[in-house]
């Protein structure tokens, strides 16, 4: 819990900086800083990378993969068919459309966990839905689905994620001294952004 605590002041601390950085207005009676809080000590806010793999390789409609690293990063190495939007370009007009609609599930990544996190929180505070985190970032993508290793108990369930893992690093091409997926190489998604659909404006003068 109390790493847990320790993660949730980092990003509150992270985002402020992140926003008076940028210079991005986000109205702060939307969501008080403690619901924040309470959002990121959510488990259904995060995806494992397990779930993204298992989505990856169901080819599950509804996965919208978005990478908030630079351009630079995500040109060297990305997730198949994700979006590039950068951290600090997250709530522009633009990039809305990813962000802010209601069909697929938004799943932020970055190399690690936290700006991914900050997207997610800045995005809150804005109100949008539909919007998680793939917990451990790229890190723990290659760690657990391109280099998986036994995690050493032999019951079944830890037995079947081992060879979902080792599936999955077939699938994704790890296992190779420096396993890179190539963004150039991946399939990017041929969808177009969804725009919300306004509500219709009810009473009114008849």
């Amino acid at each position: 819990m109390r790493v847990r605590k320790t993660l949730s002041a980092t990003v509150l601390i992270a985002t402020g900086v992140f926003l008076a950085f940028t210079g991005l207005y986000v109205p702060k009676e939307e969501i008080a800083p403690e619901d924040l809080v309470r959002t990121l000590e959510r488990n259904e806010n995060y995806y494992s990378v397990d779930k993204v793999a298992e989505q990856l390789i169901s080819k599950d409609p509804l996965l919208q993969l978005v990478d908030v690293r630079s351009e630079e990063e995500y040109n060297k190495f990305s997730l198949p068919g994700s979006i590039n939007i950068p951290l600090e370009k997250i709530l522009d007009v633009s990039s809305q459309d990813y962000v802010y609609q209601e069909i697929y599930n938004t799943v932020f990544y970055s190399n690690g966990t936290t700006d991914a996190l900050v997207a997610l929180m800045v995005v809150t505070r804005k109100g949008y839905k539909n919007n998680y985190v793939m917990k451990g970032g790229l890190n723990e993508w290659v760690e657990k689905i391109l280099r998986p290793k036994h995690e050493g108990n032999f019951d079944i369930t830890t037995e079947e994620l081992y060879q979902f893992r080792k599936g999955a690093q077939a699938y994704f091409g790890g296992g190779s001294a420096t396993p890179v997926v190539d963004a150039s190489a991946a399939p990017k998604p041929k969808r177009k952004a969804v725009k919300r659909k306004k509500k219709a404006v009810s009473g009114g003068c008849g």
